[in-house]
């Protein structure tokens, strides 16, 4: 298997292959790169499995939810931990060595971006339309942390999703 390289204008896809089941695909062109899934139709809890064998769980810390963390399968400790605040306006996660990442969402849209500490955006989340739960993946900057940690675009759309799902 080839190293996927996440580059500046690289584009990637999120489908929803089936509105039945909880689950995406991050795709590559025909290539599927990674699959995000929810175990059970009620939890929050979500599993990540890269084609390379990397799994991840996204899961919550806590009962009110507004603080997630994500490790790796079969470990105990997180990788990252992500805290919203209560209206939504400081979500950040926070990498080892403490860099924190901040998502944020467009006003009235299903989109979303990440971005660094001093703003600079590492990659947009754009719903294809307004029917469709499937995404397209702008790498808007060379990044280390995103050839570190290729799962962010996974819990870019778990959040995005998440936040769809409370909506309804």
């Amino acid at each position: 298997m080839e190293e996927i390289r996440y580059e500046r204008g690289r584009q990637f896809q999120l489908k929803r292959p089936s509105i039945w089941r909880e689950r995406f695909e991050l795709m590559d062109g025909p290539q599927t790169i990674a699959v995000m899934f929810f175990p059970k139709w009620y939890s929050d809890r979500a599993e990540i499995n890269f084609t390379g064998g990397k799994s991840f769980e996204i899961m919550a810390k806590n009962f009110f939810r507004l603080t997630l963390m994500i490790r790796e399968k079969g470990y105990e400790n997180p990788v990252a931990e992500y805290e919203a605040s209560f209206f939504g306006k400081n979500n950040i996660l926070t990498l080892p060595m403490g860099v924190k990442i901040r998502l944020v969402y467009k006003l009235m849209k299903d989109d979303c971006e990440l971005q660094t500490e001093n703003g600079t955006a590492l990659f947009t989340v754009k719903r294809k339309s307004l029917l469709s739960q499937d995404y397209d993946v702008y790498i808007e900057n060379n990044s280390e942390y995103l050839e570190k940690h290729p799962w962010m675009i996974l819990f870019a759309c778990y959040k995005l999703h998440q936040r769809k799902k409370r909506r309804h």
